[in-house]
């Protein structure tokens, strides 16, 4: 009987995973001791640190309903996504979501508010920067899909 011996190569390059080559989009609200957002709404503002993201945003994440020992539950989770993502090395492009359409300079300040202006088409289309990266859209699982 013949035999058949196959020779195989593997010519692909394997490579570690650097998780700056990835920037995750977050849309979300500015922190609950956050000084002053309004420079921040609606401007995309990439950041590769925890440290400048809480000196931008401030150190808590909103609450959103309940009491600060709630707050695990009742937080804006966006902030919280953003937060642990930024320690573990990826790099966040963060954007604070305006109240409404017409308010463009005011911080979303409710959950039902982050949704309106989530699903409203005029928010995405403001994401004029998207050429300059090549981001990864998430949803934080905090907040229903879009």
């Amino acid at each position: 009987m013949a035999s058949v011996i196959i020779n195989e190569k593997d010519y692909t390059e394997s490579t570690a995973y650097e998780p700056t080559d990835t920037i995750v989009y977050i849309p979300g609200m500015p922190g609950e001791d956050c000084a002053d957002a309004s420079s921040l709404v609606n401007t995309p503002t990439l950041f590769s640190s925890v440290e400048d993201f809480v000196g931008a945003l401030g150190t808590k994440p909103k609450i959103l309903s309940g009491t600060e020992e709630t707050m695990v539950t009742s937080c804006d989770k966006s902030y919280v996504m953003a937060k642990q993502l930024l320690a573990l090395g990826v790099k966040v492009l963060y954007e604070v979501v305006a109240q409404d359409e017409n308010n463009l300079t005011v911080p979303a300040s409710t959950k039902s508010e982050l949704l309106n202006r989530l699903s409203s088409s005029s928010h995405w289309a403001k994401l004029y920067d998207r050429a300059l990266y090549n981001p990864r859209f998430l949803t934080s699982g905090g907040y229903e899909s879009i």
